[in-house]
């Protein structure tokens, strides 16, 4: 949609916004505007109700803040530089310009490797009609979180584990079958 596009390109740094407009625009392109105004309570705010914007917010600056465990055992005190602007318009570059076609997913098809395409019904970024074109490429269903965005493992983190945990499952599943079809 427009909105995302503009979202997208404040958040990217295409379009000029100071860092507080670049930070909501990031929000607004990837959750819902309706999720972001709910209020939830909060172990992060001492159990305080606070807005989902609020929330995510602290996680993202959390998540910005802290060095991951692998980093630290390599001596690395500081956490990782954010990437730069340059590589968000990178990405926009390649969504905007990436095609699949059912020939290309055909040696996964025949692979029998369970994949799973998720989807927020109200991704402003990329549009549940595309994860319905994927899905039907790769012949799998797609899971489709009611009204999530882009970013549905803020949203629905015990839905989003789920599914891929069954994924998981399933593929061990068919692991467990061509190995012992094997013996």
């Amino acid at each position: 949609s427009f909105r995302a596009l503009m979202n997208f390109s404040k958040a990217s740094g295409v379009f000029p916004a100071n860092a507080k407009e670049r930070g909501l625009a990031g929000l607004r392109v990837n959750m819902p505007e309706r999720w972001l105004q709910e209020n939830r309570k909060s172990d992060l705010h001492n159990g305080e109700e606070v807005s989902n914007e609020r929330w995510v917010k602290k996680v993202n600056a959390i998540m910005a803040a802290e060095v991951p465990t692998d980093l630290k055992a390599e001596g690395q005190d500081k956490p990782p530089p954010a990437p730069p602007l340059s590589t968000l318009r990178k990405q926009l570059s390649a969504a905007m310009t990436h095609r699949t076609s059912h020939q290309r997913f055909q040696s996964l098809r025949d692979r029998k490797i369970p994949v799973t395409v998720l989807t927020g019904d109200l991704d402003e970024l990329v549009r549940p009609i595309n994860s319905r074109v994927l899905a039907e490429m790769l012949q799998r269903p797609v899971q489709i979180l009611e009204g999530a965005g882009h970013g549905l493992i803020h949203q629905d983190p015990s839905g989003v584990n789920s599914i891929i945990e069954a994924t998981i499952w399933e593929g061990e599943r068919r692991r467990l079958l061509v190995t012992q079809a094997r013996l």
